[in-house]
């Protein structure tokens, strides 16, 4: 119970932190036609594991994350997301693949997907949104810059560029 009563206080820790920091100029500004991306996130997630072994698992793992643009530009900017995604390790190789929701202030949202091929960097891309994501494509990086020893509480960069129509 304590262990839960500590997640719950990180979890409202980190949404007060972000929404306390909203900046309006970001809110009001337009988008780029065309534009590269730098965005740090956080997140805690819970899980499901199956051990496959010593070594080994396979898992599910859902997560509340929030991202801000590092820039201050509107993309990715103070955003609450909502993650699911799978990670198996089989013989040593991880191998992940998700999906993201993000919404913003107006309520506007991003599609995210994202995966981690066996031996590979993790790669993102965002496939659509509602409002002033409608149609917009980005591709990029992410990687994880820390996380806990349970691998419930996560940090990590996003790095891409985008279009939209």
């Amino acid at each position: 119970m304590r262990a839960l009563a500590i997640r719950n206080a990180l979890i409202a820790g980190l949404f007060i932190t972000a929404i306390a920091g909203l900046d309006s100029n970001a809110m009001a500004q337009e988008i780029p036609k065309q534009f590269d991306f730098s965005v740090s996130y956080s997140a805690v997630v819970s899980s499901e594991v199956a051990p496959l072994g010593e070594e080994d698992f396979a898992a599910a793992f859902i997560g509340n994350f929030i991202a801000t643009n590092d820039a201050g530009g509107v993309f990715m900017h103070n955003m609450f997301g909502k993650c699911a995604y799978a990670v198996v390790r089989a013989d040593g190789v991880l191998e992940m693949s998700g999906g993201c929701n993000y919404a913003d202030g107006d309520g506007d949202q991003l599609y995210e997907t994202f995966r981690l091929p066996p031996g590979g960097s993790g790669e993102l891309a965002f496939i659509g949104g509602t409002g002033k994501f409608a149609g917009i494509r980005c591709t990029g990086k992410f990687s994880t810059q820390s996380r806990s020893q349970d691998r419930s509480m996560i940090i990590g960069k996003k790095t891409g560029s985008c279009e939209l129509p």
